[in-house]
Parts: structure tokens; C-alpha cells; sequence
């Protein structure tokens, strides 16, 4: 058992390591913005950590052997899926390298390999760490323990402590190093804590209070991507979970949290937010920065030759970075694996979905609600957050996307056999 729980544990310590390593901001003297002004080996830390993790992974794999948590063959649907979600890394690796004969290699090292595909091997070592459905339970635990000490500290700091507040002191981002971090973590467990309450049709206290504390947290991270993404994220919620009909229940959060909202000063800030975007002389995420980088696009694609929109731009000398992923893989890796890219997501979500309400039909609930929230989060950031923001630029965002896609692929819609493994013909892969 200990040897079997030992993936677990790995797991979890690495995840530790992640929601926290941005606490270093809070120790070291703050410059433009807040930020903190830390030694250059702290960006580089969590580089090698990931390489101690991964490392470690591989040695666990190999000493579980034959006898390790993977005992059965792993069926054809799985290969199939995981086969489908490694041929985009590949051909993602693949047009990386033929941008090194244009660009600087350290730039596509950096942006390329680095911020968007360094964290993707959890995607195909989970299975091996984690040994069935009941320990994905337990990892969603834990992140929900996480999720409440961080907001505390975020809260705390809003009104205790306000140098530890980015962007002229309003903006909350706790122990993740962005205040766009911190809304999207918290905005997982919201979701799935949402969805099990509208899977159940039962509201307790205790759910109302952690949907509460972390809608509020999300909101005081004044993360307009968040503001945007919030209400399409419930309207897919009620979709996808098929209750249109909000409870009374949820319309009483609703209305509580406005108040609480309004007393700490939230919509003053908001307005001062979007003061700061509409102004002319205002930074790249601004109003008018974006309409300048939608021109550039547009000009890219009228003038670009049919090679240039399909694998990216061969003329750039470094990286064109835009505050979007969409335009930063349409004019850097080009069009076929932005299309790929939003295949592989599309049917990731799929899946999680299609095993979510066969969790639902066994009244399997927790896992219902982990695969539904996961599901709503992946779609919402494809919706909303990944037009405004590059997410899978940042740590620890593009991990946890990874970790989500690897869970929903992962789990077992049968209650009893390992993920990946074989099971009976009732259940769906």
C-alpha cells in the first residue's frame, strides 16, 4: 500500500511546490508594480524542480515495475486518446525546430519549448502515480484545502498588508504571482464545487460558503479576463449539467457577494481598471493595445505567404509575443496547430463530459462534479481567457491545464478498475 501510494504522495508534494513557490514575492524588496526584485535563480527554480519531479517519476516507474499501480494492458481507446493529445506536442516540437533556422534558438527554447509544452509530460506519467478514481478524490482534496489557505492569505493581505498587492495595491494574487493565477486556480474549484451542487440538486452550507469565498477572492484578483469568464463559465455550468432553473440557494450567494463586493470597494476598483485600459498611453493589455495587435494580425494574414499562415511566420527574428494565445500560436507556430490545439481541447472536454454523466448514472457524484468542473474550466478558458491572455505562457497555469487534461483523459468511468486499464462493457473510456 505504502509503495503504491508512493506516486501519490509525489504528486502532491510537486502541486505543494507550485501553489506556493510565488511566496518568495513576499520576501524580497518590491520595484515597479510591486514586484518583487528576486535573485535570477528563482525564475530558474521551478525548472529544476520540475526536472527532480519528473526525474523522480521515471525512477518510481521503474522500480513498480510489473508490479506496479498499471498491472492491466491498457486498452485501444485509451492509446487512442493519448496517441491523439502526443501527436500535437510533436508536430508542436517538430515546427519549433524549423523556426531555429530564423530565429534565436535561446527565443524558441524560451517560448516555444519552455512556456508552453515543459509541463505536458504529466499528461502521460499520471497514470502511473496515480492508482484509481478514489485517489483523483483525494488530489481534488487537496487542492480544495489549498484553495482556502491561499484565499485567506489573499484576503488577508487586501486588508491587512497592501504592499503585497500588485498594480497600485488593488489587485489580490496571494501566493500564485498573478492575480490572473490565482482566478484561475480558485475558478477550478469553483466550478466543480458548482457542479456537484447542481449534479445533487442539494445545497449545503458548507458548499454555498466555499463558492462564496472563492468567487469573492477570484472577483478581488480584478482579473478582467475573470470578470468576462465567470458568467459564461456558470452559463455552461447549468448547460452541461442540465439545470437551467438556478436554485434559490445560488441566487442568495449571488446577491451576498455583490454586497460584500460593494462594501470592500470591488466595483470602484473595476472602474479604476477600466479607466487604466481605455487610456491611450496605457500597456499592451489595453483597449487599444489589442485593437493595435488585432491590426498587426490582420495585416499578417493579407500579406503572408500561404506557408507563413500554415506553420508560422518564417520572417520574425524572435518571438512575437501578443497578450493572447490565440494570436501568439496563429503567428508564431501557424495556423495548423492553432486548428489542432483547439481540437485536442474541444475533445478533451468532450470526454470529460460523456464520463461525467456516467458517474452521474452510478451516483457517483464527487467524480461527476470533478470531471464536469474540469470540463467547464478547460471550455471556458477556450472561450474566453485564452483571446485576452496567454495562459500557457505563465506557471503555474500551464501546468495545471495539463494536469486537467490529464485527469479527464485518465479516469475510469468504472468505480473499480485502475485508470487506463481495461474494463467492462458498460463503461466508457
Amino acid at each position: 500500500m505504502a509503495t503504491n501510494r508512493l506516486g501519490l504522495y509525489h504528486l502532491k508534494i510537486y502541486l505543494f511546490f507550485c501553489l506556493y513557490y510565488h511566496t518568495y514575492w513576499y520576501f524580497f524588496e518590491k520595484g515597479v508594480d510591486n514586484l518583487a526584485k528576486a535573485p535570477l535563480f528563482f525564475p530558474i527554480l521551478k525548472d529544476f524542480v520540475w526536472l527532480i519531479f519528473i526525474c523522480m517519476a521515471f525512477v518510481y516507474i521503474l522500480m513498480c515495475g510489473k508490479k506496479g499501480v498499471r498491472t492491466h494492458k491498457v486498452d485501444r481507446y485509451y492509446d487512442g486518446r493519448v496517441l491523439f493529445i502526443l501527436a500535437f506536442f510533436l508536430l508542436y516540437v517538430c515546427v519549433a525546430l524549423l523556426h531555429f533556422l530564423h530565429k534565436n534558438p535561446l527565443d524558441v527554447l524560451q517560448h516555444n519549448i519552455r512556456n508552453l509544452i515543459w509541463y505536458s509530460p504529466i499528461i502521460f506519467v499520471l497514470p502511473y502515480l496515480v492508482k484509481d478514481n478514489y485517489e483523483i478524490k483525494s488530489i481534488f482534496r487537496f487542492l480544495l484545502v489549498n484553495g482556502i489557505v491561499i484565499c485567506v492569505i489573499g484576503i488577508t493581505t487586501k486588508f491587512l498588508n497592501r504592499e503585497f498587492l500588485l498594480w497600485g495595491g488593488d489587485r489580490v494574487l496571494s501566493t500564485l504571482g498573478n492575480p490572473n493565477n490565482l482566478a484561475f486556480f480558485l475558478s477550478i474549484l469553483f466550478f466543480i464545487i458548482l457542479l456537484r451542487i447542481l449534479i445533487t440538486r442539494k445545497i449545503k452550507t458548507s458548499s454555498l460558503l466555499l463558492l462564496g469565498i472563492f468567487l469573492i477572492c477570484i472577483l478581488m484578483t480584478i482579473s478582467v479576463s475573470y470578470v468576462l469568464s465567470l458568467p459564461v463559465g456558470v452559463l455552461l455550468a447549468f448547460v452541461v449539467s442540465r439545470r437551467l432553473k438556478p436554485s434559490m440557494g445560488l441566487i442568495f450567494l449571488g446577491s451576498l457577494t455583490i454586497l460584500v463586493l460593494f462594501k470592500v470597494g470591488f466595483f470602484s476598483e473595476l472602474v479604476h481598471k477600466y479607466n487604466r485600459m481605455m487610456a491611450k498611453d496605457s500597456t499592451s493589455t489595453s483597449y487599444y493595445g489589442r485593437i493595435e495587435q488585432l491590426q498587426e494580425m490582420r495585416k499578417f494574414i493579407t500579406d503572408a505567404d500561404l506557408v507563413d499562415i500554415v506553420f508560422g511566420d518564417f520572417g520574425l527574428e524572435r518571438y512575437r509575443r501578443y497578450d493572447g494565445q490565440y494570436f501568439n500560436f496563429l503567428r508564431n507556430d501557424g495556423l495548423l496547430l492553432l486548428l489542432y490545439f483547439l481540437l485536442m481541447f474541444i475533445y478533451v472536454v468532450y470526454v470529460g463530459i460523456r464520463k461525467a454523466k456516467r458517474f452521474i448514472e452510478q451516483k457517483e457524484y464527487d467524480l461527476a462534479g470533478i470531471l464536469m468542473g474540469c470540463s467547464v474550466a478547460l471550455l471556458t478558458i477556450l472561450i474566453v481567457n485564452l483571446n485576452v491572455t496567454a495562459y500557457l505562457n505563465r506557471f503555474p497555469l500551464n501546468f495545471l491545464v495539463y494536469l486537467l487534461i490529464g485527469i479527464i483523459i485518465l479516469v475510469n468511468s468504472s468505480q473499480t478498475q485502475l485508470i487506463g486499464t481495461k474494463i467492462n462493457e458498460k463503461g466508457v473510456r
